[in-house]
């Protein structure tokens, strides 16, 4: 299957299209933005060696998501860096002030690293809870508890900010 007919134009649209998708969802796994932008390289070029052989079952996004999720677990593995944080996902368009901004980061942060990763599928990324169970490797019901457990705690630590982040989210 010949994934971008060796079209560098087209490629390169991928890329500029995926690049901070990628980033920032990468940000919900690790806080080490070098070793997730090299990740992201490291795909890419991947994918562009391989265009010829790669068969992608499910959407390109979702492929791309997985991929380079399984790449970057399996580089903090051997780097043996399990400080899982959060950076904020980008919210800076949002009216959000900087002193609410810092509140929900506090919160998100201590969320388990599977609950991020769900909350950053489902809500920034759109994503349904099948789609999130496959790219996690989860059953459907495992995907909405944790969903659930961490709109829960979100709500009961951020009384004042719940309904924004839900105004922003939704």
């Amino acid at each position: 299957m010949h994934l971008f007919q060796n079209d560098k134009k087209q490629f390169e649209e991928i890329y500029l299209k995926y690049y901070p998708i990628l980033l920032v969802y990468g940000k919900t796994i690790s806080i080490n933005e070098q070793l997730i932008e090299d990740t992201i390289q490291e795909l890419f070029l991947k994918l562009w060696q391989r265009q010829e052989n790669l068969l992608i079952r499910s959407s390109l996004e979702n492929y791309l998501l997985v991929s380079f999720r399984n790449n970057l677990i399996r580089k903090l593995k051997t780097l043996s860096t399990h400080n899982l944080e959060i950076d904020l996902v980008d919210i800076s368009e949002s009216n959000i002030n900087i002193e609410q901004e810092k509140k929900l980061e506090t919160y998100l942060n201590q969320l388990p690293t599977r609950q991020r990763e769900v909350i950053f599928l489902r809500y920034y990324k759109n994503k349904s809870y099948q789609e999130i169970a496959e790219m996690l490797d989860i059953s459907y019901q495992v995907a909405r508890n944790f969903s659930y457990r961490a709109i829960k705690f979100l709500k009961k630590n951020m009384k004042n900010l719940y309904s924004l982040m839900l105004a922003l989210i939704i």
